[in-house]
């Protein structure tokens, strides 16, 4: 075998081992080519080209841990997150936001009553309510006049500020409506407390935190391995053009010796000439070939 498929063939045996990564296990597999295949020529690169079936299952093994471990990440953030979903202190944080928001809503109603037997109010409203029926008429017209649109928009809008100026100075003046809405913001600020605690459980929960370098430990495995596979079939590759190489144009080593003679070195008894590769048959094609 020629020195450049003995670098070669030392490489690829490695390959035979298992890559562990992390959890990742080796592969228990061996692959058992016929031998007729070795008949082709003496510089069949076997070793090389049998190292690729068990590359290339230790780089499918290894992305389907990777997936595995995905899954699992996934379910125990899941599992988590359906805890605190569950949780006692959040269903009544939630509850607590619910009725706060409901009390307000009545708060407000009960403080507007008032307004609701003001004739300034009530015909304040109506005016806001025809200017309103006005515009979308005349918007409705085939050739609406801009500017009269313009006048009323602006009217609409001073009635309607007017409306919202008394009924935000008839909820501040209702104790109730203070209270209620104190209660609604402390109720989700409680809730907002909750979600940043689940937040922190995510990130410092064991079954997360170990799932997760799982998944690390996977990755780096599958890349490892993917890579291994990769190089494998390049070098099987190289190894192949370079047997064909040796065995279609099978040039000798030049040596300086006064028995060199014709390019085909003088036999050293054993029935090899000297200055060829080892392994290289006297018997076989010529020089130039």
């Amino acid at each position: 075998m020629s020195p450049h498929l003995g670098h070669v063939s030392a490489l690829m045996i490695a390959l035979g081992s298992a890559v562990t990564f992390g959890q990742i296990q080796p592969v228990a597999t061996e692959y058992r080519p016929s031998g007729y295949p070795e008949t082709y020529s003496a510089f069949y690169p076997g070793v090389e080209l049998r190292a690729l079936p068990a590359a290339r299952a230790q780089a499918a093994v290894a992305r389907t841990q990777l997936s595995i471990a995905q899954t699992h990440l996934n379910n125990a953030v899941s599992d988590v997150h359906r805890s605190f979903q569950h949780s006692t202190e959040l269903r009544n944080a939630l509850a607590e936001q619910r009725n706060a928001y409901e009390s307000l809503k009545a708060a407000r109603e009960q403080a507007l009553t008032n307004l609701k037997s003001d004739t300034t109010y009530l015909a304040t409203i109506d005016l806001r309510n025809r200017l309103s029926d006005q515009i979308e008429e005349m918007r409705a017209q085939k050739d609406p006049s801009r500017m009269q649109l313009m006048a009323l928009a602006t009217m609409r809008l001073s009635y309607a500020t007017k409306v919202t100026t008394m009924e935000a100075s008839a909820l501040a003046a209702d104790p109730r409506v203070k209270d209620a809405r104190d209660r609604l913001m402390e109720a989700g600020n409680q809730v907002a407390v909750l979600e940043e605690k689940f937040d922190d459980s995510v990130r410092n929960d064991p079954a997360v935190l170990a799932a997760r370098k799982s998944v690390e430990d996977a990755r780096i495995a599958a890349v490892g391995t993917e890579a291994l596979y990769t190089e494998a079939v390049n070098v099987a590759n190289a190894a192949m053009d370079y047997a064909y190489h040796l065995y279609d144009r099978p040039y000798p080593y030049v040596i300086q010796s006064p028995y060199y003679v014709a390019g085909y070195g003088y036999s050293a008894g054993n029935g090899f000439p000297v200055g060829y590769p080892i392994g290289y048959p006297y018997n076989w094609r010529g020089m130039g070939h």
